[in-house]
């Protein structure tokens, strides 16, 4: 659909904000997708996933520490920040676990989300999917442009130099000793990397516990018992056995209290929440972001391919559970009180234009969403015609649970409790003046054209490979109202970095000039047609952005899920 957003450009904003969701929310809307509804993301770590003899989720959870180890909670400066990448070559990031985690995550970015966001969420999937409890993500850091202090707690340094570490980065002894704890319930020791500590030859990988691919408290209650086989309690060199040292800093009290299930689920929630949003001052983070209740899905308006005088209106509805009951429609109003045929009544705020939804189908969701008890998700489809001269300016729906008329909840935006947009005015469609064409634009390779079976949100060359050195071409087609007159129109394109670098890291935004194709798509439904290819490399072109310039005023169609582009 046609909506405001500030593109390609994360905003410093001066701490927690308390406004509640309102659609559009590009951040908000694009956690929600990979933390609750897009598998791609969660299935690098599904099922506790390993790899490099340890698991995924213990790689994600060392990297997210590792990045915020910089901070100093009295200046409010450093955290989680993403300034990882320009300290990977560092003795206490040494290891391929470093390298590999960033560039899983790193393709995950997009223009309204930052890599530091993206570790962020990286960490509340990583311990769901291994077990754990759901740790509360907040949205909104920015990335770093340089590396910070060296100040990660390295095994050989004495309890006092882990005491005050932890203490300039605003953790107490005793949530030293849980977040540590924590932190310790999944990965390792790596001995081409640690030597010193593991010194067995015919040893590549010594767990912390014995139960490696489940987020629990085994670390713990082993260390009590005295059978841990943790290489930082019982290694053969007393000096790197640091574990040893921080668990037993308060005679083992605070692990005492950590052997309880429930008291360490609700400790490494508390710390692992406290560790992710330690961010500097001048960086403001969310409201948790929870499952949206009632999503939007790809609105768009657009001439239609197979009418020459209609436009088409397509968007989905995406509900957090299922039903064979319910009924879902979409209602919607003109634009203007104009339409091509007198005798159509128009459809106005008190007389809406409605349709039932054309298809429902169950759609996927991930490990945190089943948590939640959100796993079993649904989305509805919806297809419209419309009178050009009408258009359309807003829209809503209903949703009837029981299909009898007695349980009806109305779906928008700016409703009364301002999350699912219950009971509000409508979703305006702000403007049909330039518009995304997902029906006329398309990807190809090797000479042929490429549908559904390229899934250009998805990104890498498998868990902790690089993404393929290939060669995509994407045709963005864009249209203008005024079948006559051209019009200045602008695709920016945003994909993700594609390796761990200071500099590959970052995301490749271009510009592309859209031309007029009156030889490939004549003008209809008082529309003229633009359109420009687009190459890109690593299949992860994620996110569109289409400008354009009419009788001096700009329109802007923003966020647009590259996705839509495989129709």
């Amino acid at each position: 659909m046609i909506l405001l957003y500030p593109t390609l450009l994360l905003t410093l904003i001066p701490t927690y904000t308390s406004a509640v969701y309102t659609y559009p929310n590009p951040t908000y809307e694009f956690s929600d997708k990979v933390l609750y509804h897009d598998s791609f993301l969660p299935d690098i770590v599904k099922s506790c996933a390993q790899r490099d003899h340890t698991t995924v989720s213990a790689q994600w959870i060392r990297l997210a520490y590792h990045d915020m180890a910089t901070y100093d909670a009295d200046k409010k400066e450093g955290g989680l920040d993403a300034s990882i990448v320009y300290e990977l070559d560092r003795e206490q990031n040494k290891g391929v676990a470093m390298s590999h985690s960033v560039t899983d995550l790193v393709f995950f970015t997009s223009p309204a989300t930052s890599l530091a966001d993206t570790i962020a969420m990286g960490t509340v999937l990583a311990v769901a999917s291994c077990g754990g409890p759901v740790i509360p993500f907040r949205a909104g850091r920015i990335d770093a442009t340089q590396g910070g202090p060296e100040t990660v707690p390295e095994p050989q340094e004495s309890l006092e130099a882990h005491e005050a570490n932890f203490k300039r980065q605003g953790f107490s002894r005793e949530e030293m000793i849980g977040l540590v704890a924590c932190g310790h319930s999944l990965g390792g020791v790596t001995r081409a990397d640690f030597p010193d500590i593991v010194q067995d030859q015919s040893v590549e990988f010594q767990d912390f516990s014995e139960t490696k691919t489940n987020f629990d408290n085994r670390v713990i209650t082993d260390y009590l018992a005295g059978n841990t086989e943790n290489p930082l309690v019982v290694g053969p060199n007393s000096t790197t056995n640091s574990d040893l040292r921080i668990f037993s800093a308060d005679g083992n009290v605070t692990m005492q209290a950590l052997s309880s299930v429930d008291t360490f689920a609700s400790t490494c929630v508390t710390l692992y929440e406290k560790m992710l949003n330690s961010v500097p001052s001048t960086v403001t983070l969310s409201d948790p972001i929870t499952p949206i209740e009632y999503k939007i899905l790809n609105p768009r308006v657009y001439p239609s391919k197979d009418n020459d005088s209609t436009l088409t209106f397509s968007v989905g509805l995406r509900m957090l559970t299922q039903s064979n009951t319910r009924n879902v429609t979409l209602f919607w109003t003109d634009r203007r009180n104009s339409r091509t045929a007198e005798s159509v009544v128009p459809c106005s705020q008190n007389s809406p234009c409605k349709k039932t939804f054309t298809r429902a189908r169950p759609t996927t969701s991930t490990a945190l969403a089943s948590k939640l008890g959100k796993g079993n998700m649904v989305i509805y489809t919806f297809s419209v015609m419309l009178d050009p001269r009408a258009s359309i300016s807003k829209f809503w729906f209903e949703v009837d649970e029981n299909g009898d008329g007695k349980n009806v909840t109305r779906v928008a935006n700016g409703g009364d409790d301002g999350v699912s947009g219950k009971g509000g005015d409508g979703y305006e469609v702000d403007q049909d003046v330039v518009l995304f064409d997902p029906s006329r634009s398309s990807l190809s390779f090797g000479g042929s054209s490429r549908r559904r079976e390229i899934p250009l949100n998805r990104r890498g060359g498998g868990v902790g490979g690089p993404a393929p050195t290939l060669t995509y071409h994407v045709v963005v087609a864009a249209s203008a109202r005024g079948s006559n007159m051209t019009s200045n129109i602008t695709a920016v394109t945003y994909e993700p970095g594609n390796g761990n670098g200071p500099e590959t890291h970052l995301p490749k935004i271009k510009t592309t000039t859209l031309q007029p194709d009156d030889s490939t798509y004549p003008p209809k439904a008082g529309y003229r047609f633009y359109s420009g290819v687009v190459e890109y490399g690593n299949a992860s072109l994620t996110h569109i952005d289409i400008m354009g310039e009419r009788c001096g005023k700009t329109w802007k169609q923003t966020f647009i899920d590259a996705q839509d582009l495989s129709t």
